[in-house]
């Protein structure tokens, strides 16, 4: 069973920790050898356990395209990890492993699997587990793009040809058709932001169809097998982004990723988190969701070991991301917040900040300068 694995994993790690090298502690005043190495056994668990409840994420989707759907779309708002997770994603469906996220080198043995970085031996493709790959919808996004083209090949003053040539999606399906026992993904990153039903074409029949061949724009034909996934991931935050018509949703699973407090780091990112969502939830416009607008836990994460560095990296993101953000969910009438003569006000760590032109102020109008401030 896959939560085997998880358990497994779990106790391993826990039987590691019982011998933490208690170098790695600094010394408190006052305070045991024995007692801080607890404190530090109690927080490397709760760590542990936090990847293991986003590794039932994973499972989840995983299970849900294998046995239900081969089409989903991650959707919810900014920094809910929703692209990190689809990567996830596809490992734990080419590997059959968990990925280890206390460390990247599981997104390093993912690119040995990349579908456009695949060699070639005597005409031959290598033997793999799977492939995958990413690409990024935008406006320009078109048909000819993502299935199939036309290319034109001769140099200047020659005869011009032109040749009909199969693009990602066109090459993903004849090659899972050629290896049904093997498992592509193509994950397809911002799928809103493009012109949907100009994008796919024939391909929203195909989707539902697996199969079946479809007749290409060009007069070829189509045939998605049923072990290529498609994932898509959707920001719900982005209302510049066109909106999935419902003959495409009805094509697709939709998997809700939140923002989750319990992710963020314990000691500087969750006190900031709550107090950037707390402010949202309570000015989120009329129109909005505040699940949809929240801010994710991934900018209030570090893995950073010193605790200082870890403070900075987190301040910094909050400082050059998060109060931008802010500043523009007040603009764009997300978050309707009343301006005092300061700005908008934001309680943070106890005391009373304002945002005014994507900047962040203290109770005086000065500017805060130093975005370690914030989580002091």
């Amino acid at each position: 069973k896959p939560y085997d694995r998880i358990w497994f994993s779990l106790f391993r790690k826990v039987k590691v920790l019982k011998s933490y090298d208690e170098k790695k502690i600094d010394y408190h005043p006052q305070r045991t050898l024995g007692s801080i190495k607890k404190d530090e056994i109690v927080r490397k668990i709760r760590e542990i356990l936090n990847d293991i409840g986003f590794g039932d994420i994973i499972i989840e989707i995983a299970m849900i395209l294998k046995n239900h759907n081969p089409n989903i779309i991650l959707f919810g708002p900014p920094g809910t990890g929703k692209t990190f997770a689809a990567k996830a994603v596809a490992y734990y469906i080419i590997t059959g492993k968990i990925p280890d996220f206390s460390e990247d080198r599981w997104r390093n043995d993912l690119l040995n699997y990349q579908f456009n970085k695949t060699t070639i031996r005597e005409n031959r493709r290598i033997t793999r587990k799977g492939e995958w790959d990413i690409i990024q919808f935008h406006a320009s996004y078109n048909y000819d793009n993502i299935i199939q083209g036309i290319e034109v090949e001769g140099e200047k003053n020659e005869n011009i040809s032109y040749k009909k040539t199969w693009k990602i999606l066109g090459n993903m399906s004849q090659l899972a058709r050629e290896k049904p026992d093997k498992p592509y993904i193509l994950i397809i990153d911002e799928i809103n932001r493009a012109n949907l039903p100009a994008v796919l074409g024939e391909l929203i029949y195909a989707l539902e169809y697996r199969g079946e061949p479809v007749r290409t724009l060009y007069g070829d034909e189509l045939i998605i097998p049923p072990n290529l996934y498609i994932i898509g991931t959707m920001n719900t935050a982005d209302r510049s982004a066109g909106r999935i018509d419902y003959a495409i949703r009805r094509r697709f699973t939709f998997y809700p990723m939140h923002a989750e407090l319990s992710y963020a780091d314990s000691k500087y990112g969750r006190p900031l988190m709550e107090a950037v969502n707390n402010f949202i939830k309570e000015n989120v416009g009329l129109d909005y969701n505040p699940e949809d607008i929240m801010v994710g836990h991934t900018y209030f994460m570090s893995k950073k070991e010193e605790e200082d560095e870890k403070a900075q990296e987190i301040a910094y993101k909050f400082f050059y991301q998060v109060v931008p953000l802010l500043y523009e969910y007040v603009q764009d009438g997300l978050v309707k917040a009343v301006k005092e003569d300061k700005g908008y006000k934001i309680r943070l760590n106890g005391r009373d900040y304002f945002l005014r032109g994507g900047r962040l102020y203290d109770s005086n109008g000065n500017i805060v300068e130093d975005p370690k401030v914030i989580v002091q």
